[in-house]
């Protein structure tokens, strides 16, 4: 596992945080930050079962509990 540097996840993940409040929202505890997806976020619940599909490459599978 490679250590990640608060320069770098500031980086990543800071211009999709400040998106809100340049929309005039706020940012409240609890609200997801995605950093950037080509998939809209799902709500899952324990006990589905999520499959990626990645044609040429593979797939994951994924259970929650």
């Amino acid at each position: 596992m490679v250590p990640l540097s608060c320069d770098y996840l500031h980086a990543r993940v800071g211009p999709p945080a400040r998106r809100p409040g340049q929309l005039g929202q706020r940012l409240e505890a609890g609200h997801a930050v995605l950093s950037g997806s080509i998939t809209k976020a799902v709500d899952i619940e324990a006990g589905d079962t999520v499959v990626a599909d990645f044609p040429g490459f593979g797939s994951v599978r994924a259970t929650f509990f």
